[in-house]
């Protein structure tokens, strides 16, 4: 604010380039509206950038919960392929760590 009173002269300087009054500020009707649009230019807020896909997947693969997640998978699938020797049965444990590392690759 002190900035822009010292490169308008003071705050009567101030005032004038916003063509405005100290008691009563702008006049706020339709048609001032419509001049100070025009003059100074819309009074809105700059759209965000959003991320492109492959940044927000490079930016979810630096993710420590991410490692976190594909160590313990890994791990899950390691002990799923160890089969009980006491028994015949077909151990099918791996596929819940193939599950969980398809999850994290969609």
């Amino acid at each position: 604010m002190i900035e822009l009173q010292d490169k308008h002269n003071g705050l009567p300087g101030l005032l004038s380039a916003l063509q405005t009054e100290e008691e009563t500020g702008i006049i706020g009707d339709d048609r001032d509206l419509k001049r100070r649009k025009e003059y100074f230019g819309a009074n809105t807020k700059p759209h965000s950038k959003i991320p492109s896909l492959r940044d927000a997947v490079v930016d979810a693969a630096k993710s420590p919960l991410m490692y976190v997640i594909a160590s313990c998978a890994v791990l899950c699938i390691v002990t799923g392929l160890i089969q009980d020797t006491t028994t015949e049965e077909t151990s099918y444990g791996w596929t819940k760590g193939v599950s969980i590392l398809i999850a994290l690759l969609i």
